[in-house]
């Protein structure tokens, strides 16, 4: 995210390096239309005058960039429009426009999004409405409500999120055939059958078809890592997976909350 721009660029990657290839778009931050030079006529989110980022020459700035954990959105915050940009993430890697928040605050200078996708809190840094905002965020749409709690803080700047310790519970394993589009901690032993054609795919990603003896289903391999597992033959232990729906299909995915390992013993 480009701060003085107020755009996103997004690049291409590779795996197997490590390293950033040519930027592939980049987009801007800001509804069509938006002045970032006359702060006369320059409107925050609500339709109210922009706050302004403290620099005479522009009115917004951004500043905080996140990803949901299932790769599915990404967010950006606006210091003067005073918003959270959602934008979608295509299967190519390339961004589209879904929706402008208010952030209830002025100057958004954090934000994080909890590990569940579920809830997003802003810090809104600057005026009198310093303060902590929590937000619902909808998993399929990717939108932002607000979700009525509010704290108040002096300078908010920074969220951390505290992770109880929990106790460790025996997973309980599933099959194949019990998946359902909304499926969400699943824990599946499979086989690995084949790998599917790569092209079209993003940057990084691998699809492979997996079974066990009630059906099979394609599985979404992030990094070289999980795809280095996904051998023809292979025997999986996947834990704590989602399911996606990718134009009417279901694909299991494992995020970095999950697990997929060897089962060389089941």
């Amino acid at each position: 995210i480009n701060e003085l721009d107020c755009t996103v660029n997004v690049y291409a990657w590779s795996g197997s390096s490590g390293t950033l290839g040519p930027a592939q778009q980049t987009i801007s931050t800001l509804p069509e239309g938006y002045n970032n030079r006359d702060p006369s006529n320059a409107k925050n989110a609500e339709g109210k005058p922009a706050s302004g980022p403290n620099r005479p020459a522009q009115t917004n700035a951004t500043a905080d960039i996140h990803m949901t954990p299932d790769g599915r959105f990404l967010y950006g915050s606006n210091r003067g429009h005073d918003s959270i940009v959602c934008f979608s993430v295509g299967r190519d890697g390339k961004l589209e426009l879904v929706a402008f928040t208010p952030t209830k605050g002025e100057h958004p200078r954090n934000f994080s999004i909890h590990p569940s996708g579920r809830w997003l809190l802003v810090a809104n840094q600057d005026g009198d409405s310093s303060n902590v905002v929590v937000f619902s965020l909808d998993k399929r749409s990717g939108k932002l409500e607000a979700a009525g709690v509010e704290v108040s803080l002096k300078t908010a700047r920074c969220i951390q999120w505290a992770i109880p310790q929990r106790k460790l519970r025996k997973p309980k394993w599933i099959t194949v055939a019990s998946l359902l589009p909304d499926s969400a901690g699943v824990n599946v032993f499979v086989k690995v059958l084949k790998a599917l054609p790569s092209e079209g795919l993003p940057v990084g990603l691998a699809e492979f078809v997996v079974a066990d003896s009630t059906g099979r289903v394609t599985l979404s391999a992030r990094g070289e890592e999980q795809a280095g597992l996904c051998q023809s033959g292979a025997l999986l232990r996947i834990q704590n997976a989602n399911v996606r729906m990718v134009k009417g299909f279901v694909r299991l995915e494992v995020t970095k909350w999950g697990v997929l390992k060897p089962a060389p013993d089941h």
